[in-house]
């Protein structure tokens, strides 16, 4: 005899138990007012007024900057600066005028430091680790662009040992990764917060959606890498 049970959970359940070391993690369910940090560590986004909140995401609601300048979220100005970092983070756009950054927390005057992750203007994702100073600075790009108006997540690693640097996309390591980075990820100052959806200058603006943002203060493994990606449908922290 079978039996039909009720369907009580989303396909994204299956993957759990969730990826450990997650830091901060923006799901972007809210209607209005500060993006929460899951995670209960604090790191909760300020919004400005040109944020478009409660568009359909990937899971549920998303963000959708629809503005090169002024549509973006910012957090505090201490912490989220790991050597060993992951980043995980959902995004659709159709946007070529010019670089879209997804996440970043780096300072640039007088001596560059930190890290961008982002979305080249013409639609492929992108990691910069700074050492000190901008002449310090090693960009790795994965080839194949993404400007196409689906939903793609990407993945970013950042392991300070080796200095690999690796970029996954839709679940997939990227054909040219590990990039061998030639600088250490250097942290001078910590007055600059972290940044969802803008660069430092506040005017390298992401256009169009984005969801589900985490950061890791270790590197994660393929294997959880393509658990997250979860054939597509996304494994996301409950």
């Amino acid at each position: 005899m079978s039996v039909t049970l009720p369907n009580i959970l989303d396909s994204f359940s299956v993957c759990l138990p969730f990826p450990s070391g997650v830091q901060a993690y923006w799901s972007m369910e809210e209607a209005s007012g500060t993006l929460s940090d899951a995670t209960g560590n604090g790191y909760d986004l300020t919004s400005t007024d040109l944020l478009t909140y409660h568009a359909a995401g990937k899971h549920n609601y998303c963000i959708s900057p629809t503005n090169e300048v002024g549509s973006y979220a910012y957090g505090t100005t201490t912490g989220l600066h790991f050597t060993n970092l992951s980043i995980s983070a959902w995004f659709k756009t159709t946007y070529v005028t010019q670089d879209k950054q997804i996440v970043g927390k780096y300072y640039w005057s007088p001596n560059a430091n930190g890290f961008q992750a982002y979305i080249s203007y013409d639609g492929y994702p992108t990691f910069i680790a700074y050492s000190v100073g901008s002449s310090s600075a090693f960009t790795a790009t994965s080839f194949g662009s993404l400007n196409d108006g689906n939903w793609h997540h990407v993945v970013f690693t950042f392991e300070n040992d080796t200095k690999y640097i690796r970029i996954y996309v839709d679940g997939d390591e990227d054909t040219s990764s590990p990039y061998t980075c030639l600088y250490t990820l250097v942290y001078i100052v910590d007055s600059t917060p972290i940044y969802v959806g803008t660069n430092y200058w506040q005017d390298n603006g992401f256009v169009g959606s984005l969801d589900e943002i985490g950061v890791w203060n270790r590197v994660l493994s393929a294997t959880e890498v393509s658990d997250l990606w979860n054939g597509g449908d996304g494994c996301f922290y409950t």
